[in-house]
């Protein structure tokens, strides 16, 4: 595993997905224009000025963001490109069990609610996030992990607990540990799918980014955050609902089987 398989993120898929879709973002963020050959975009972020970079990642960030452009796929081209800032921030918490896993569905989170309209310095900002969200939510946790996750509190409350609706503390593991270790588990047993894992980890990036959401301690999966899940991934909020619930119950399902059976 590696945060890029945990993203489910190639550079061949990065870079199709950037060629394709640059000229329409650029007519939205006209920093991109910056770039002349979208398909070298990680070499000329290289090679670029640091401001000259910086506002096109912020331009990015803009389309990447879900109160901005919204779109998943300039969030996966703004993940990759910040693939080796999150690689090394992994390396510091080597002895984490599946980090990788952590350290992509914390870097999926930061790109979709990026502060674009008041923020710069996108690099090092999502950077900083990461690291201090990493440290706060891995300092208590045991350097191993269960083999299969835990059934009984189900993916919905770890979700809720992950954002402070619930604050019940759910036995050793936290809540964001208790999350990423069933859904790498059901992707590595066919249980779910790595677009799967996007879309929950999306619906977990639309809640944190309402504030109403938190006050009310609205249910995870309702019209609010699924309609506006739904309007990025190209499809409704009932799909999304159903989508995300289907997940859910099978991740559950599954690993109640697994533990009545004495599976580990």
């Amino acid at each position: 595993m590696s945060v890029a398989s945990a993203l489910n993120l190639t550079r061949d898929a990065v870079q199709a997905i950037t060629v394709l879709h640059w000229k329409a973002w650029a007519g939205q963020c006209p920093a991109l224009l910056l770039v002349e050959r979208p398909a070298e975009l990680d070499r000329w972020l290289r090679d670029a000025e640091p401001a000259a970079a910086d506002a096109v990642l912020c331009a990015l960030a803009q389309m990447a963001a879900a109160d901005g452009g919204d779109d998943v796929d300039a969030a996966k081209v703004l993940a990759w490109m910040l693939l080796p800032a999150a690689c090394r921030i992994a390396s510091g918490f080597a002895r984490v069990a599946d980090i990788d896993e952590h350290v992509a569905a914390q870097l999926w989170i930061e790109v979709r609610s990026f502060s674009w309209a008041t923020t710069t310095k996108v690099a090092a900002n999502i950077a900083g996030r990461l690291r201090k969200h990493l440290t706060t939510d891995l300092s208590e946790l045991p350097i191993a992990s269960h083999p299969i996750p835990q059934a009984e509190s189900g993916v919905v409350l770890a979700l809720a607990r992950q954002y402070g609706i619930d604050g019940s503390d759910g036995g050793d593991h936290s809540p964001m540990e208790e999350l990423l270790s069933v859904l790498e588990w059901g992707c590595r047993c066919g249980v779910i799918t790595g677009e799967d894992r996007l879309l929950l980890l999306d619906v977990i990036a639309a809640a944190a980014d309402d504030p109403a959401w938190h006050r009310s301690g609205s249910a995870l999966l309702g019209d609010k955050v699924s309609d506006s899940v739904g309007t990025h991934w190209g499809i409704s909020g009932r799909t999304v609902r159903r989508r995300a619930a289907a997940s859910i119950s099978a991740l559950n399902q599954v690993a109640a089987g697994h533990r009545r059976a004495g599976i580990a």
